[in-house]
């Protein structure tokens, strides 16, 4: 039997590691976080090899003191609660205290942070979860991380890293959303030397969007606006001309959080009801406002899922305000707006009847949607070439309804009986179809031909 024991420090840090650290965006997004919590206005992101090879955030908050720099690499050691009770109103992105330790026990980690009242900052140096340097430096107001060789301790979680454009997917994939989830911060990211986004930082939320998706996107674009007092709703939703095949381009944001929720992806494809087709999903960008003490984001370590108090309430508000988006300037006021057709000439045409196109002569022919009536419209005599891309089509001739004993013969059977063979013509009757006989077939008031 084996015995129960405490386990080491290096083999705590790893498995806590593994719960924060999944892949490089990880390590981005607890950076990208901490940035933002230090009240900062520009953050830069590079990384190479997707991350793999190096990742530096640099940012101009409010930086983090000398003396709690070693701090800052302890476990749960943070600035964002004091106590249990702050737990249930957490207003900042990080508060669990666990990114900075965790990134250090799997990777080789170099920080340089000043505050604006300091004379000089300080550099430390960790590699593997132990510190190797600490000393004073010259650098500019805020933070600059540099996290290199990730992985490069636990070869077992780096079998299952893909492969750098994968992961450097990733990482671009959570920087646009934070871009839109924060328009007021300038972001800019860098990739193998490569600029990939780059935000204004004005505060306009619609320039965010454009941003990231860029100008295809924007007349398709319906703003919301919702707010009742308990929960508030801006961003924007896409009409069904920019639907996709899966959820990705869904983004939703809970004070100034980003999050994935399956009930508000389905609440969303509820308010679209029949506008777009089985297998496409809707475009969104949402921003949710809502009191701190009514949602729990102490769910998972990543942050991504949040619970909500009334979470009925949330559903029905994106729900009412993503329909009143799409019916607001909806594509059938075009239909509306369109100018009529010219009236037809409804004249017979021993009337002297001509095309209104012009002098060229006309035939009667009937349209496919007006066939059961028999009514007739008029089309040039001659039909216009089509080009080699349009698919060829016979134009479906008819002439005005026949009665009496000029019926036209609708066409001719054959059949064979007794080693002879026979024909039938037949004209349109008061009932649609064909009899048959033992020997023949024939249509109503038809004739037989044997021969």
């Amino acid at each position: 039997m084996k015995h129960i024991r405490v386990l080491d420090k290096y083999t705590a840090d790893r498995i806590a590691a593994g719960e924060v650290v999944e892949r490089p965006a990880s390590v981005v997004k607890e950076l990208v976080e901490n940035a933002l919590d230090a009240g900062t206005r520009t953050i830069t992101i590079e990384t190479l090899e997707g991350g793999l090879g190096l990742i530096r955030v640099t940012d101009d908050g409010c930086g983090i003191p000398a003396g709690e720099v070693q701090t800052a690499f302890l476990r749960h050691a943070t600035s964002k609660i004091e106590d249990s009770d702050d737990l249930a109103r957490i207003e900042t992105l990080g508060f669990r205290g666990e990114a900075l330790s965790s990134i250090a026990a799997v990777a080789r980690v170099e920080m340089r942070t000043k505050t604006a009242d300091a004379q000089a900052g300080a550099q430390i140096r960790v590699e593997g979860g132990d510190v190797l340097s600490f000393a004073e430096t010259g650098v500019p107001d805020g933070t600059g991380v540099e996290v290199a060789d990730l992985f490069y301790n636990v070869p077992a979680r780096l079998k299952f890293v893909k492969n750098a454009r994968a992961e450097a997917a990733y990482v671009g994939d959570y920087i646009s959303r934070m871009i839109m989830a924060r328009p007021d911060v300038a972001f800019r990211l860098v990739q193998s030397g490569r600029s990939v986004y780059k935000s204004a930082g004005d505060g306009d939320f619609l320039n965010a969007v454009y941003c990231v998706y860029g100008a295809e996107v924007m007349p398709h674009l319906k703003n919301i606006a919702y707010d009742d007092g308990y929960i508030a709703l801006s961003g924007c939703v896409g009409t069904e001309q920019i639907g996709r095949a899966n959820r990705t381009a869904q983004s939703f944001f809970i004070n100034g959080r980003y999050i994935k929720s399956q009930k508000l992806s389905f609440a969303l494809q509820r308010a679209y009801d029949a506008r777009l087709m089985t297998g496409r999903f809707p475009f969104c960008a949402v921003s949710i406002r809502i009191n701190s003490q009514e949602i729990d984001v102490n769910v998972h370590p990543n942050k991504l899922d949040v619970r909500f108090r009334q979470e009925e309430r949330v559903v029905r508000a994106l729900l009412h305000a993503a329909r009143n988006a799409l019916s607001e300037g909806s594509a059938a006021k075009a239909f509306v707006e369109a100018p009529l057709l010219e009236q037809r000439d409804e004249r017979p045409f021993s009337a002297g009847r001509t095309n209104t196109c012009g002098s060229k002569p006309c035939r009667p022919t009937r349209s496919p949607r007006s066939r059961r009536k028999g009514s007739c419209s008029t089309t040039p005599a001659r039909f216009p070439r089509r080009s080699n891309s349009t698919p060829r089509r016979r134009p479906l001739m008819c002439r005005p309804r026949w009665s009496g004993s000029s019926r036209r013969s609708l066409g001719c059977g054959i059949s064979k009986s007794s080693g002879r063979y026979s024909t039938a013509t037949g004209s349109r009757s008061s009932t649609r179809g064909y009899s048959s006989s033992t020997s023949t077939r024939r249509t109503r008031e038809g004739s037989t031909n044997r021969y």
